[in-house]
């Protein structure tokens, strides 16, 4: 062991910093685009005096062991930024550096260290913080420790997205601006079809749902930063892109990153070009014909390959048999007659039976693949249960072109082979040659087609029973709880998965249960000779079955399912028969995973857009009930489950605070409840803090598994929600449907639990706020306030009574001129709102340092400022409250304040908008004056008064405004509408009001006028009065027992048979 490794030891961080030697390094990041450098990561370098190198990992986690841990990651954060800072970086230059979750609960070294920085800006930095680790608060508070570096305008990154913790749950929580995918996710995403498709929904929902730029990490070879392109994966990063050193520097040029893809057959042109290729195959094979050309011809065609070639395994090499390319003579004579070595890539490719890929030009074939130029490839063995008889190889001109669609489409062809190798061979009699007709061709059609699994296996088993001669079969798919099995003509049976399983029941002991135990065929030649058949024997002989076969369908480690075929003669299998069985069972068994893959992978993707439909809904939730109605029913629609209950405890028993909307009757009927000093699963899942799955089968009488049982759940899973005593309960009628699910599920329900937690957080300020004696007078009132004026004085009366405020403004939008109030001790006529402000940020807080000059001269030393939004009035509020001492306001008072503000701001919301609809109800929209429902509240007022000697009311009617509308327009109507609206507002001398009352009539009521004075003032309206008008004024001795309608009747008889007229109008009958 050398010097270094002795050094890792329990004392390796005081030996380490007794001499704190550390580098820089950076790597870069760059565009997958174009190759363009985004930015570079700082990295850490430790070294020992004698200059060893030390790892980081093993010193951070000595130096976590000693307490270290906070000053190794300041140490290292202030190493980078210095050398970035001294590098004369210019300033388009980024730098990403690490910090960890639990330093930022003490900021200040780092805030300082950042602002000493002079040469370089905040927006150049951004901040990765690893997923791998978190704080016990919580991301909710992860987020409020990160806020003063973004308040500086420093970025966000997401560092080791996939590799723990809850990425989804971060995402949504911490919105940062890049998340960092981990290299175990990236690393062969080529090759790897769950990683592709886990990459594909990640970007999709970073961008979509949180704005997020994605970052790959530990990117390595081509095929890897090409798959990247084609995902959608903004930026990348690894050794292909650029080595850690300590210069700046990329590896990789521009070129390198542009590319033209090779085109991809479409889905439509596979099927119709295996559908046409197959059926001449099979006739071509019926009648002795083809060999290897048609396979290898669909091979080229559904690949998009440009050169397909078969191989014969001869011992330790490979004999070349076909292709699809058109050889010279000198070329055909050569490769008929040359023995090409296996490379050990490829001899473990048979050995193993799995395919090789070759992303770049390839160690073998070697003479083949030199010959053609082949820089990417792919050899598939091509394998039997007797053993591989050859190579399927299919090369591109280009490198870095092997997919896993590819890959899974060579394998298919490769059972294809199989087939034809058997049928060349003739080792049956040639009448068994029509096995191949076209039972086998429409088997491979729905193979082709995958979208309908049950059709798919229907078609399997009648190609199965074609090619072997077979009597009867079926073939079963594992699922949950059952072997789900289909018969030729598409009927279905299920057999139990556990008695299956299971050796000691007749399932478990007979062929196909030791099938599935072993994972190994079974041939029987005659099932009278086979014990474990006793329990179907006699059915069997009735059915007139003499032999069977099994075989177990198997894909890597993954057992799919079983195909069992029975025959009516003894010794119906022959070796050829069971060798074509077993090549098409290879075949159904790839085509069966890429439909169950393809189904999965759809369920999957509803599932992850239905979260995030639902995640991204919850900034827009104001309640505990919209935010749970959301959880219930999001969670009903991704099992689907029928039942999804959130419960917390009231008094001595668990009760139900939201039920999802298809159980909701069930529920209430059998009247649930769980008393709380049961033993039962929530109980269980609060105390432990862990979430708990239940299958019914489980021997337990408690309330909770009781009342599963009677509703007919087969299991259920409970989940906390994140705050204390509620959880979210999940019935299910699958034995094992949960369980799978819960990671998913706790982060969605965590991260609903987090919006909920602060909406319960609201809910016990406003709590508390009740025991606030001084400040709950106040509150009390300010519902009650008669005006948004009254209010706002209300609000600073307040903050400097009883919050300790020296004063404060509050100004009305950006481009006010002054202030709308002013209070306390501070000027009148200038105001100042600090800038994050005026960019949307809800609460600012300035310290002595930052405050404008002219403030300081009034005694301001502490600023706190908030930017009060009311999206529903299109309008937003700045409050600045200052305060005389350089500590600003205790926490207690920061408290109260945001309460009182808070609080202020719905009410005020509250009284605008009323303001606003009563105005707009009582108001005519073009004179402004109000129309006949503000003159009618206005005249309910009037009959209210005492009045002498009475009250008089005048009727204007415009004479020709129909004329003018016609004649000029609409618009020039309304502006002689709002010239006589202008008039007569001015020249009324009395207090009374005037309002409109249809399209050419206006309305005046006078109260405390004698019919005298009512007729001159009626004369001298309407002589001065900018258009001719008709009139009727009528005086009122007694307004309270005459009605406006009265009135206005009155009023209209008189123009229509008068023209103008005056009237002392006298109380109704």
């Amino acid at each position: 062991m050398n010097q270094t490794a002795n050094r890792y030891r329990d004392n390796l961080w005081p030996e380490w910093y007794r001499s704190k030697i550390l580098h820089a390094a950076f790597q870069p990041i760059v565009s997958l685009r174009d190759g363009s450098v985004l930015a570079y990561e700082g990295l850490s370098r430790p070294q020992m005096p004698d200059g060893d190198p030390v790892s980081v990992l093993d010193l951070m986690a000595s130096a976590e062991g000693h307490d270290g841990l906070l000053m190794f990651d300041q140490l290292a954060f202030q190493q980078i930024l210095d050398a970035f800072c001294h590098s004369g970086c210019p300033d388009t230059w980024i730098l990403f550096i690490n910090i960890l979750p639990k330093s930022l609960l003490s900021p200040l070294p780092f805030l300082r260290a950042l602002q000493h920085c002079d040469q370089i800006k905040p927006q150049q930095i951004v901040l990765e913080i690893s997923e791998r680790e978190t704080i016990s608060e919580g991301d909710h508070k992860l987020h409020d420790y990160l806020a003063p570096f973004r308040e500086m305008g420093i970025r966000i990154a997401l560092d080791d997205l996939g590799s723990g913790y809850s990425g989804l749950t971060r995402l949504i929580e911490l919105q940062p601006d890049f998340a960092k995918i981990d290299l175990s996710l990236v690393r062969d995403v080529d090759k790897n079809p769950i990683k592709f498709a886990l990459l594909e929904s990640t970007a999709r929902f970073a961008k979509k749902t949180a704005a997020t730029s994605l970052i790959a990490e530990g990117i390595e070879t081509f095929a890897e930063l090409y798959t990247l392109q084609e995902i959608g994966v903004e930026y990348g990063q690894g050794y292909l892109l650029g080595k850690p050193e300590m210069t700046f520097h990329t590896t990789l040029t521009a070129a390198d990153f542009t590319r033209t893809p090779l085109p991809r057959p479409s889905a439509t042109y596979q099927l119709d070009t295996l559908l046409t290729t197959t059926r001449r195959m099979v006739q071509g094979l019926a009648h002795g014909e083809g060999r290897y050309t048609y396979l290898l011809s669909l091979a080229k065609k559904l690949t998009g390959a440009d050169v397909v070639a078969l191989f014969k395994v001869e011992a330790n090499d490979l004999r070349y048999l076909e292709s699809t390319e058109r050889l010279s003579p000198q070329d055909e004579t050569f490769f008929t007659h040359t023995v090409i070595p296996q490379s050990s890539a490829l001899y473990h490719s048979i050995l193993t039976r799995e395919p090789t890929i070759f992303q770049q030009p390839t160690d073998g074939p070697r003479i083949w693949s030199d010959r053609f130029h082949i820089h990417s490839a792919i050899a598939v063995p091509i394998c039997d249960n007797l053993g591989c008889w050859g190579l399927l190889h299919l090369g591109y001109h280009e490198p870095n072109q092997i997919r896993s669609d590819l890959i899974h489409m060579a394998q298919g062809i490769a059972a294809l082979i199989v087939l034809a190798v058997g049928y060349t061979q003739k080792e049956e009699a040639f009448s068994d040659q029509g096995m191949l007709g076209e039972p086998l061709f429409e088997a491979i059609s729905a193979l082709a087609d995958s979208a309908d699994l049950e059709h798919l296996l229907a078609k399997a088993i009648s190609a199965a029973l074609a090619v072997t001669g077979g009597h009867e079969g079926w073939i079963g798919i594992l699922q949950k709880t059952v072997l789900h099995c289909v018969l030729p003509d598409g009927q279905a049976f299920d057999v139990s998965r556990d008695d299956l399983f299971d050796p000691s029941t007749d399932d478990g002991q007979g062929p196909v249960g030791q099938i599935l135990q072993t994972r190994t065929p079974r041939i029987i030649p005659n099932i009278m000779n086979d014990p474990t058949l006793n329990p179907w024997l006699e059915q069997m002989r009735a059915q007139g079955i003499q032999s069977a076969a099994g075989i177990p369908l198997i894909s890597g480690d993954q057992l799919l399912g079983v195909l069992k075929v029975y025959h009516s003669q003894m010794g119906g299998f022959t070796p050829g028969r069971i060798r074509r069985l077993y090549a098409l069972s290879s075949l159904a068994t790839a085509l069966i995973e890429r439909s169950l893959n393809s189904l999965a992978a759809e369920e999957r993707a509803r599932r992850q857009t239905l979260l995030a439909q639902c995640l991204a809904q919850i900034n827009y939730l104001k309640t505990r009930d919209e935010i749970l109605n959301l959880l219930v029913s999001t969670l009903e629609q991704y099992g689907p489950f029928p039942l999804v209950v959130v419960v917390k405890p009231q008094g001595g028993v668990y009760i139900p605070v939201a039920i999802s909307p298809a159980g909701n009757g069930n529920l209430l009927a059998a009247g649930f409840m769980l008393p709380r000093h049961d033993r039962h699963a929530v109980t269980e899942a609060l105390q432990q803090e862990r979430s708990v799955f239940i299958n019914a089968e489980e021997s337990r009488s408690d309330a909770l598994s009781q009342f599963a049982k009677r509703q007919g759940f087969l299991s259920y899973a409970v989940i906390g929600v994140g705050i204390p005593d509620m959880a979210v309960i999940l019935f299910s009628r699958d034995h094992n449907g949960i369980d799978t699910q819960l990671p998913e599920l706790e982060s969605y329900i965590h991260s609903l639990g987090t919006a909920l937690s602060k909406i319960l957080l609201q809910e016990q300020i406003a709590q508390e706020q009740q025991q606030m004696d001084a400040m709950l007078d106040v509150i009390k009132t300010l519902p009650m306030v008669a005006s948004d004026d009254i209010l706002w004085q209300e609000v600073a009366n307040t903050l400097t009574d009883l919050v300790g405020a020296d004063g404060g403004w509050l100004i009305e939008g950006d481009d006010a001129q002054c202030p709308r109030m002013a209070f306390g001790k501070v000027p009148k006529h200038y105001y100042f709102v600090p800038q994050p402000l005026r960019h949307d940020q809800l609460r600012v807080t300035l310290a002595e340092a930052d405050i404008p000059l002219a403030l300081k001269e009034w005694g301001i030393k502490h600023l706190v400022g908030f930017r009060l939004s009311f999206p529903s009035l299109q309008q937003h509020l700045f409050l600045v409250v200052s305060s005389a001492k350089s500590e600003g306001f205790t926490r207690s008072q920061s408290h109260r304040m945001e309460m009182l503000i808070s609080f202020a701001a719905s009410i005020y919301e509250i009284l605008e908008m009323r303001h606003r609809q009563q105005h707009a109800a009582h108001t005519d929209h073009v004179t402004q004056l109000p129309n006949d429902l503000g003159i009618e509240e206005y005249y309910r007022q009037l009959q209210e008064m005492p009045l002498h000697p009475g009250a008089g009311c005048i009727l204007l009617d415009i004479v020709g405004l129909s004329h003018i509308n016609q004649a000029y327009g609409e618009q020039a109507g309304d502006h002689r509408l709002i010239a006589l609206a202008q008039y007569l507002s001015a020249a009324m001398n009395y207090d009374g009001v005037v309002g409109r009352l249809g399209s050419d009539e206006f309305i005046l009521l006078h109260p405390d006028i004698d019919a005298t004075t009512l007729k001159k003032e009626t004369k001298r309206l309407v002589k001065n009065a900018p258009l001719p008008l008709r009139w009727v004024s009528l005086y009122i001795p007694e307004p309270s027992r005459i009605s406006l309608q009265h009135l206005i009747r009155t009023a209209y008889q008189i123009l229509h048979s008068q023209g103008s007229g005056h009237l002392e109008i006298m109380p109704e009958s």
